[in-house]
C-alpha cells in the first residue's frame, strides 16, 4: 500500500538546499498529531504499519468491530449528529454512488499525480480546555511547505513548518501541553481508486451550500487486518486508528470541497475519546503558471484525550509555488470556490 509522508524535524532548512535531511513520520490519510510539554514522552498519531502479523493486527482491531459507522446511520441520525447538514435532500437510492466514486476517484488521483510543491502562510490558533473548564490559548504564524515527493508505490508529499528566517519552527508555547496537527492536504486519499476498497461508502444526498448544489458522500474504513492502518501511541499503549467521515463534492467537476473525518470508535485503551478533522479546500491558481490545485483553506481539529479537549484552527493564505533549490517563486491566487 502506498504511503504519504509527513515530516516534522528540528534539523536545518535553508532555501536553496538540495536535500532536506528531515526524519520522516510515515502516515496515510488523516492528520498527524503531536503533543508536547507533558511530563513523559510525546503522543504521536500517524499512519504507520502495525507489523506483519495478521493475528496481532486482528486482535488490535477488536474494539472497532462493534462500531456502528455513519454509513449505517438513518438520515435523521446523520442530521442530528451533524447539524450542518440540516436542509439535506436525502438520496432516494444508491444508484448514483458508483459513478460518483469513479469521478471523484479520478479527481483525487490526478491531484496526487500532479502535485506541485507550494509554500504558504499558516496561522494556528490553539485552545485547551481541562476537566475544570479552565482554558489556555496559544497562537502562532508559520511558513508551511507542502513538497511533492512521488513514491513508486503511491502518491507522496512532505510537510515542513519554518519560522520567518526559514529555519524549522520550534513549536512550543508558554504554557505547554498543546498539540500540533498537520497532514490535511492528503485527507482525500480515502477516495483514491487504490484505496476505495478499504472503506464502505454511502451517498447521503444533496444540499445547497452558498447557492450551489453539493453532493454528500459518507465513508467508513473497514476494520480488516489485511490493510495497512494508522495508530495512536501514548504512554498508555498503542492502538490502531480507523476513521469515518463525510465529503462535500461539487457535481460540476466532482471536486471535494470539504471533508470531515472522525474516529470510527473511541479508543478507551489510550483515553482517546474523539478525533475530528474538518478541512475546507479552495482552488489556488499561480501567477505565470497554468497550475491550479485544491488546497486547504481552513481546518478545524478537535481532540478529546485524557478528559481534556484540544481545539486547533489552521488558516492558510498566500500560497506560492515553491522550488526546493530556489525557494518560493510564484504567487498564488485563491478562488472563491469553497463552501462556508
Amino acid at each position: 500500500m502506498g504511503r504519504i509522508y509527513g515530516f516534522i524535524s528540528d534539523g536545518n532548512f535553508r532555501a536553496g538546499a538540495k536535500s532536506l535531511p528531515y526524519p520522516a513520520i510515515r502516515r496515510l490519510g488523516a492528520a498527524c498529531i503531536f503533543m508536547w510539554g507533558l511530563a513523559a514522552s510525546a503522543i504521536l498519531f500517524s499512519f504507520i504499519a502495525l507489523g506483519a502479523d495478521q493475528k496481532d493486527k486482528a486482535a488490535s482491531l477488536s474494539s472497532y468491530h462493534n462500531a456502528r459507522p455513519i454509513v449505517e446511520w438513518s438520515d435523521g441520525e446523520v442530521v442530528r449528529k451533524m447539524p450542518e447538514l440540516r436542509g439535506m435532500e436525502p438520496a432516494q437510492n444508491q444508484e448514483p454512488l458508483p459513478d460518483i466514486l469513479r469521478k471523484v476517484g479520478e479527481k483525487v488521483q490526478a491531484f496526487f499525480h500532479n502535485l506541485i510543491s507550494t509554500a504558504s502562510v499558516e496561522d494556528i490558533h490553539q485552545e485547551r480546555t481541562g476537566i475544570n473548564n479552565s482554558a489556555s490559548l496559544n497562537s502562532m504564524r508559520l511558513n508551511y511547505l507542502l513538497l511533492a515527493s512521488p513514491d513508486q508505490k503511491g502518491p507522496g508529499l512532505r510537510e515542513y513548518r519554518t519560522d520567518s528566517r526559514g529555519k524549522p519552527a520550534v513549536l512550543r508555547s508558554k504554557s505547554g501541553k498543546f498539540i500540533l496537527t498537520s497532514g490535511f492536504a492528503a485527507v482525500s486519499i480515502y477516495f483514491d481508486p487504490k484505496y476505495q476498497a478499504n472503506s464502505q461508502f454511502r451517498f447521503l444526498g444533496k444540499k445547497m451550500v452558498n447557492d450551489r448544489e453539493i453532493l454528500l458522500v459518507a465513508f467508513a474504513q473497514r476494520p480488516d487486518p489485511k490493510y495497512s492502518l494508522g495508530g495512536f501511541t501514548s504512554l498508555e499503549g498503542s492502538v490502531p486508528v480507523l476513521v469515518q467521515g463525510l465529503a462535500w463534492i461539487d457535481p460540476a467537476d466532482f471536486q471535494i470541497v470539504r471533508m470531515r473525518t472522525d474516529l470510527l470508535e473511541p479508543q478507551n485503551k489510550v483515553s482517546l475519546e474523539r478525533l475530528t478533522t474538518d478541512v475546507t479546500f479552495r482552488e489556488v491558481r499561480f501567477k505565470g503558471s497554468q497550475a491550479a490545485m485544491w488546497l486547504p483553506r481552513e481546518v478545524d481539529v478537535t481532540v478529546i484525550y485524557q478528559y481534556t479537549t484540544y481545539r486547533n484552527q489552521h488558516l492558510y493564505s498566500d500560497y506560492k509555488l515553491f522550488n526546493v533549490e530556489a525557494g518560493s517563486k510564484a504567487g498564488g491566487k485563491a478562488s472563491d470556490r469553497s463552501p462556508e
